[in-house]
């Protein structure tokens, strides 16, 4: 490993959490974050992300348990 890539920052996504994800699902801007990077790394929009929320709650699955995969189509 080289020097530069050791000290090289973290990649992260920049995916802006929608307004009803506070008022829906009660998110902080930190479990966001972990949604959008760790959680969903494929969602491309913040919307596919509510989308697994809105499944998961109907559901009643516990989304950072049983977590749905995004798959681009």
């Amino acid at each position: 490993m080289t020097h530069s890539s050791k000290n090289s920052p973290q990649k992260t996504r920049n995916l802006l959490m929608p307004v009803e994800a506070n008022q829906v699902y009660g998110l902080s801007e930190q479990s966001w974050k972990v949604l959008t990077d760790v959680t969903f790394p494929t969602a491309k929009t913040p919307e596919a992300i509510i989308m697994a929320l809105d499944y998961c709650k109907a559901r009643k699955l516990d989304i950072f348990k049983k977590p749905v995969h995004v798959v681009p189509m």
